[in-house]
C-alpha cells in the first residue's frame, strides 16, 4: 500500500522523523518498504524576493523585475499582473527545469531586454491547471530555500500481510499508529450534505449469506468533471489513476476508510437492483474494457436486463458514470470474503476492491464510508441526496475472546500486571473485563478479523509492547501504570489555566449553614435535597453546600474586614446533594472578581478563556433569571445546548446578608458538563500563507436584541472567507434614540488558499451585511 506521509499525519499527530516513525511501523509488524520523496515537475526553483519593479521600455503588459534569492541579485522580464516589490516569489535559474524537464530555463532577451531566469506560476510548478500570476509565497518564508523542500512529501511504501486487511487503508494504518505512540486517531470532518431528494431505488438481497448488509443512495443532478488538482495529486499519489470527481472520491474514500464503493448511472440502470447468484453463465463488459465470462454461481449485482457489477471486484461498461451523467447510485456493502475471493479468481480480475474484500472490510463501516462518500461527491460535483436504502443486518456483534494473564507472561517471558495487560489491550481498542486476578475476556472490534483466539491476544500484545523489547527485567523499583483519571487531568488543567489568568487558588470547606444555603436558592436542589449532618459542632457547619459561593462570600467579607478588597480568586472543589435516596458529589468550579480587580466583562473574559483554552465548542451566553444575581447582569453559559454554568454580579441583597459591601462578580462551572463536551486535542495548525483583509460595519439595533443574536446572524451566512468578527464598540445616545444603540463589529476575511481581491472581499462582505439585515431586521421594532 501506498500513501503520501502528510495524508497519515491528517489523522494522528506524529512528531518524530519519518526515520523514526518507518521503525516505529515496521518492528510492529508493518513492514515499511520504502520512503521516496513524492514526484515533482520541477528543479531548480528557489525561493527569492522582487525588490524592485518598473515598466518594462518597449512592452506595455511586461514588468522588469530586480530580484534577490539572498545571494546573488537578477534581472528578470516577467509578464504576470501580480508581479510588484515586496512579495515572496518562486525563482527558477537558468538552468532550471519545468515540466518534468521538458522545459528549460535559458538566459533570454525579451522585447530587447534581458531576462535571467523565470518567476514561476502555480500553474507552471504543477501545483494547479490554471493561474492568475505568479506564486506568491508567505512573508516570512526564507530566501535562497530549493522549493522541493517546502513543497515535497514523503511517499510510504508499506508491504501487508494477508491477516493485516484492517490496515488496508489510511485511516487503518492510523490507528495503528495511534496505538504505538498513543496519539489519538480521528477522520477529518466532512461537512454533512442534507437529504434533499426523496427518491429512492428498490433493493433486493437473494444471497444474504453471501451479502450480509447491502446499503446505497441516490445523488441527483451531479455535474461529473476533471477532479480538482489537490485530489487528483492524492489518489495519483497513492498509486491510483485519476479518472473523473465522482470515481476519484470513491476511491479516495477507499483509501481512507478500507471500504470499497461503486458509482452506477442511475440512468443506465433498468428497474430495481437485485444481489444474488448467477443461475446460468453470462457475458458482460467490465470497467476496464475487457469482455469476460461470469460463471454461474458468482455474486453479482443485477438490474432487470442482468448483471451490472461483479460483487465487491468491478462494475460493467454499460453502467459507469461518465461526462454525461447527471444522477448517480450510490453503492457500499459488505460481502463476504470467500464470495469476492471466488469472483476474483473465477472472473481472471483483481482490483483494489478485491483485495480489500478478500483480507476483509468492516461490516459496520458500510454506512459511515457512503455517507463520507457522498459529501466528498456533493462537495465536488454538486447534487441532491436521496433515501438511504440498506438492507440486511444493521448491527454486527464484536467477537468476544478469552485470554490468562499467566500465560500471556510465560509465553513472552514478561510480568505484565492485570493493568499493564488491560492498557495494552485498550490502546488497540479492545474492551477488556477481568474476571478474576488472571483470567479476562475482550470484546474486538469489528474490524479486526485476525483476532479470534487466546494466542492472538498474546501477540498482540507482544507486538504493541515492542518485540525487540522482550525478554525485560523487572526494574529494581516499578512505577505504576495506572493511567490518571480523566476528572484529576481535568482539575489540574482548570487550576493551571486559571492561575495563567491571574486568579489565586482557594481552599474552603464543605459545611456550611442552612441560612448560608437559603441565600443561594437553586430550584434544581430544593432543600429536600440537602446533606444534613446528623451532630454537626455548630449551625455554621450543619449542611454539606451544594454551591461553592456562599463560601467565596465568606472570604470576600473577611478580606473586606481586613481592608482586603482587591480579590481575584478560583476554587475548584465538590458539592453534595441527594437524590432518590443517592447521595452525589459532583466537581464544580467558580471564579470570583471583585469591582477592585475586574467587572462583569472581565470575569465572562475569563470565562471564554477557559473553555476555549480546554478545547470545548463555542460558548454562547444567555440571559437568566437567578434571584441571587443582579438583574440584567447575569448569564447562562450554554455549551451546545447544555447549560454548564452560570456567571454575574452578585445581588446587592445576597451581598448585604454577608456584610459585603463590594460589588463581585462570581461564575460556576460544572465539571461534569465540560468533561462530557471537551472534545479531542486539537492539532496545530499552520499560519495562514495568504493576507487577510478587513472591514468594520455599524448597524442601529434595539437595545433588548443582544451581541449572541449578531453572531448568530452572522453564522446563518455561512462564509468560507469570513475567519473572525468581533466587538469594537457599543454606542448610545439621544441621537440615535431611545431603546437604541448603534453595535460597530470587524469582519476578518482570509481565502486559505489565494491572496482575496478587493472585489471579492466587497462582495463577500455585502453579502454578509444583507442577510445579517435581514435576520435581524425582523428581531428590530
Amino acid at each position: 500500500m501506498q500513501f503520501p506521509l502528510s495524508w497519515l499525519k491528517s489523522f494522528v499527530s506524529f512528531s518524530g522523523s519519518p526515520e523514526e516513525l518507518s521503525e516505529l511501523l515496521t518492528v510492529s509488524g508493518l513492514e515499511v518498504d520504502r520512503m521516496v520523496p513524492t514526484p515533482l515537475s520541477f528543479q531548480g526553483v528557489v525561493t527569492a524576493l522582487v525588490v524592485e519593479t518598473e515598466r518594462h521600455p518597449n512592452a506595455d503588459q511586461l514588468t522588469l523585475a530586480t530580484v534577490t534569492d539572498g545571494k546573488e541579485t537578477l534581472q528578470i522580464v516577467c509578464g504576470a499582473p501580480n508581479c510588484r516589490a515586496g512579495i515572496k516569489v518562486a525563482l527558477a535559474h537558468i538552468g532550471a527545469q519545468l515540466d518534468n524537464g521538458a522545459f528549460k530555463i535559458k538566459k533570454s532577451k525579451i522585447r530587447g531586454v534581458e531576462s535571467f531566469g523565470m518567476l514561476c506560476s502555480e500553474q507552471e510548478l504543477g501545483f494547479s491547471t490554471t493561474s492568475n500570476g505568479i506564486l506568491e509565497l508567505p512573508a516570512e518564508t526564507p530566501l535562497g530555500v530549493d522549493l522541493t523542500t517546502l513543497y515535497g512529501d514523503l511517499l510510504l511504501e508499506i508491504s501487508l500481510t494477508p491477516n493485516l486487511g484492517h490496515c488496508n487503508s489510511v485511516y487503518g494504518i492510523a490507528r495503528e499508529l495511534s496505538a504505538l505512540c498513543q496519539q489519538p486517531a480521528t477522520l477529518p470532518p466532512l461537512k454533512d450534505p442534507e437529504k434533499t431528494e426523496t427518491f429512492s431505488v428498490q433493493v433486493e438481497v437473494k444471497a444474504p449469506q453471501l451479502c450480509p448488509r447491502y446499503a446505497c443512495l441516490s445523488v441527483k443532478g451531479v455535474k461529473v468533471a476533471h477532479s480538482p488538482e489537490p485530489l487528483r495529486h492524492l489518489i495519483e499519489a497513492c498509486g491510483m489513476r485519476s479518472i473523473n470527481n465522482v470515481v476519484d472520491a470513491t476511491n479516495i474514500t477507499m483509501l481512507e476508510l478500507g471500504q470499497p464503493l461503486h458509482a452506477f448511472d442511475l440512468k443506465k440502470l433498468q428497474g430495481s437492483i437485485v444481489v444474488q447468484e448467477l443461475k446460468e453463465e453470462q457475458l458482460i463488459k467490465t470497467l476496464d474494457g475487457e469482455e469476460r465470462r461470469i460463471p454461474k454461481d458468482t455474486l453479482c449485482i443485477c438490474d432487470q436486463r442482468g448483471p451490472v457489477a461483479i460483487a465487491g471486484v468491478i462494475g460493467s461498461w454499460e453502467t459507469q458514470v461518465d461526462e454525461e451523467t447527471v444522477d448517480l447510485l450510490l453503492e457500499s456493502a459488505h460481502f463476504t470474503p470467500m464470495a469476492v475471493r471466488q469472483a476474483s479468481r473465477a472472473c481472471l480480475v483483481k482490483t483494489e476492491s478485491s483485495k480489500r474484500f478478500e483480507r476483509g472490510v468492516d461490516p459496520n463501516g458500510v454506512i459511515q464510508a457512503l455517507h463520507r462518500c457522498a459529501s466528498r461527491i456533493t462537495e465536488l460535483c454538486g447534487g441532491a441526496l436521496g433515501e438511504l436504502v440498506e438492507v440486511g443486518e444493521k448491527n454486527f456483534p464484536s467477537p468476544i475472546v478469552a485470554g490468562r494473564l499467566s500465560h500471556t507472561n510465560r509465553l513472552l517471558g514478561t510480568s505484565f500486571t492485570q493493568s499493564e495487560a488491560e492498557s495494552l489491550l485498550r490502546r488497540l481498542a479492545f474492551d477488556v473485563t477481568f474476571d478474576d486476578a488472571d483470567r479476562f475476556h475482550c470484546t474486538i472490534p469489528t474490524y479486526r478479523f485476525d483476532v479470534r483466539k487466546e494466542v492472538d491476544l498474546i501477540e498482540e500484545m507482544g507486538r504493541l509492547f515492542g518485540f525487540q523489547n522482550l525478554p525485560k527485567s523487572t526494574p529494581r523499583y516499578p512505577q505504576s501504570t495506572l493511567p490518571h483519571s480523566r476528572d484529576y487531568l481535568l482539575e489540574q488543567e482548570l487550576r493551571r489555566r486559571l492561575i495563567g489568568e491571574g486568579l489565586e487558588e482557594l481552599v474552603t470547606g464543605n459545611l456550611v449553614s442552612e441560612k448560608m444555603l437559603t441565600s443561594f436558592p437553586n430550584p434544581l436542589l430544593p432543600p429536600a435535597t440537602w446533606v444534613k449532618v446528623l451532630n454537626p459542632s455548630s449551625i455554621e457547619h450543619a449542611v454539606m453546600r451544594t454551591s461553592l459561593l456562599p463560601s467565596l462570600l465568606q472570604v470576600v467579607a473577611k478580606n473586606s474586614c481586613h481592608g482586603e478588597t482587591s480579590l481575584a480568586s478560583f476554587e475548584i472543589g465538590r458539592i453534595h446533594f441527594r437524590l432518590d435516596e443517592q447521595y452525589h458529589e459532583q466537581p464544580m468550579c467558580a471564579l470570583l472578581l471583585t469591582e477592585v480587580a475586574g467587572d462583569f466583562f472581565s470575569l465572562k473574559g475569563m470565562v471564554e478563556n477557559l473553555l476555549e483554552g480546554l478545547n470545548l465548542p463555542k460558548a454562547r451566553f444567555e440571559r437568566s433569571q437567578f434571584e441571587s444575581f443582579h438583574p440584567g447582569r447575569q448569564a447562562k453559559i450554554i455549551v451546545e445546548g447544555v447549560e454548564v454554568g452560570v456567571l454575574g454580579e452578585v445581588h446587592p441583597s445576597t451581598l448585604r446578608l454577608f456584610d459585603v459591601e463590594i460589588a463581585t462578580f462570581v461564575a460556576t462551572l460544572s465539571l461534569m458538563d465540560l468533561k462530557l463536551k471537551r472534545q479531542n486535542e486539537p492539532k496545530m495548525r499552520p499560519l495562514p500563507l495568504f493576507p487577510a483583509s478587513q472591514r468594520d460595519w455599524t448597524i442601529t439595533l434595539d437595545e433588548q436584541i443582544a451581541y449572541g443574536a449578531i453572531l448568530d446572524a452572522i453564522e446563518k451566512t455561512r462564509s468560507r472567507l469570513l475567519q473572525k468578527v468581533s466587538l469594537l464598540d457599543i454606542y448610545r445616545s439621544a441621537a440615535i434614540g431611545e431603546g437604541k444603540k448603534n453595535v460597530t463589529l470587524r469582519f476578518l476575511y482570509r481565502d486559505a488558499r489565494k491572496t482575496l481581491s478587493v472585489e471579492a472581499v466587497e462582495a463577500e462582505h455585502a453579502r454578509i451585511v444583507r442577510g445579517v439585515q435581514q435576520t435581524l431586521g425582523e428581531m428590530n421594532s
